[in-house]
Parts: C-alpha cells; sequence; structure tokens
C-alpha cells in the first residue's frame, strides 16, 4: 500500500483521537484495521473514495449513533474524517 494512503489514515485517526467532540476514543485497532483493508488487492492502493468508505466503517461504526446524524460520536467522527481527507488533499 502507498505510503501516502497510510499517513492518511494515521492522520485522521489522530485528528479523531484529539477531538474533544468525541466521548470515547479511537484504537489502534481500528487504524490497523482500516490499513489492512486498504491493502488488499481489491482496493487498488485506496482512492478516494475508497479511503472514505474504509474509514465511515472501521472509524464510525465503533462510536454510538449514526455517522449522517452529527450530533451523535459517530456522526462527529465523520465529520472529522471528512474535514481531515479535504486537508490531506488540498
Amino acid at each position: 500500500m502507498p505510503t501516502k494512503v497510510i499517513e492518511r489514515v494515521v492522520l485522521v485517526a489522530d485528528a479523531v483521537r484529539r477531538s474533544p467532540e468525541v466521548g470515547s476514543g479511537l484504537s489502534v485497532r481500528a487504524t490497523d484495521e482500516a490499513c489492512t483493508y486498504l491493502a488488499h488487492p481489491r482496493f487498488g492502493g485506496g482512492t478516494d473514495d475508497q479511503i472514505r468508505d474504509v474509514l465511515r466503517t472501521s472509524f464510525c461504526l465503533r462510536f454510538d449513533g449514526d455517522a449522517d446524524d452529527v450530533t451523535t460520536d459517530a456522526g462527529a467522527v465523520w465529520t472529522i474524517v471528512e474535514q481531515q481527507l479535504r486537508v490531506a488533499t488540498e
């Protein structure tokens, strides 16, 4: 898997871990899981859409609520994921 993809995943995970909006922390296991999925040949190195999809499931589903509801922890995590991925591509 390209180093760039790993760096993006770690950047997002770090932002989630440091966020005061999230009630609990993100495990290292979630970061490892995301990298494992993205390293699979099906993902072919991880396009932006694939990274988003994997982080939505690997990160957001570990928190209470719905990723589409910003008033929940899962929604707060998804907001952070989207913000960080935008920053990483600029």
